[in-house]
């Protein structure tokens, strides 16, 4: 997970630089091309979230009692990874963190979601909006460790509920991102 941070903190910085660059070449005509360029990116970020998670099969509710989101699923079904894309970063990371919700979330869905966020975090650095790295890092690292999690329970090799794995990958992708060691992270 080390390698993904300092790769993600990499692109992002990338990502700033080259925003600051475009921004200087168009200094005439700015705030307007900030404005826009922020909508548009918006709007690539909810068609992106939307089409990825369209591209996800329905799963019935589970017994956990978990609020999952419906989206494109009939009654009692739910869509995993408009759960963690399309709702609340908080309410993705409570999903994740769970003991309660084993086999509700697939490794391939947790992946799915951890590429798709991946990407459209690292091309929101640079723009003109309050786009907290902190709690994206936990997100991140947590569906990286549950689908770490899920595919470990999946084959048999460990028994464990799969949110201390997100717990644990959160935990490890803060370290990597603030540069702290993870006994003062956990």
């Amino acid at each position: 997970l080390g390698v993904i941070t300092s790769l993600h903190t990499r692109a992002m910085l990338g990502i700033a630089a080259w925003r600051q660059r475009v921004s200087a070449t168009l200094r005439r005509l700015q705030p307007c091309a900030r404005m826009m360029e922020t909508v548009l990116y918006a709007a690539f970020c909810a068609l992106l979230s939307t089409v990825v998670s369209l591209s996800d099969s329905c799963t019935k509710k589970g017994e956990s009692g978990l609020q999952y989101v419906t989206f494109n699923c009939d009654e009692g079904e739910y869509n995993t990874v408009a759960s963690l894309l399309v709702a609340t970063s908080h309410s993705s990371v409570k999903l994740l963190f769970s003991g309660i919700n084993a086999g509700e979330i697939s490794a391939g869905s947790s992946i799915l979601a951890f590429i798709t966020y991946f990407a459209l975090n690292v091309g929101l650095s640079g723009l003109p909006v309050p786009g907290g790295a902190f709690t994206a890092t936990m997100l991140l690292g947590g569906l990286f460790g549950r689908s770490v999690g899920e595919l470990c329970r999946d084959i048999g090799l460990v028994s464990t509920v799969s949110g201390v794995y997100a717990i644990v990958g959160s935990a490890a992708m803060l370290c990597g991102f603030k540069q702290m060691t993870l006994a003062s992270v956990l």
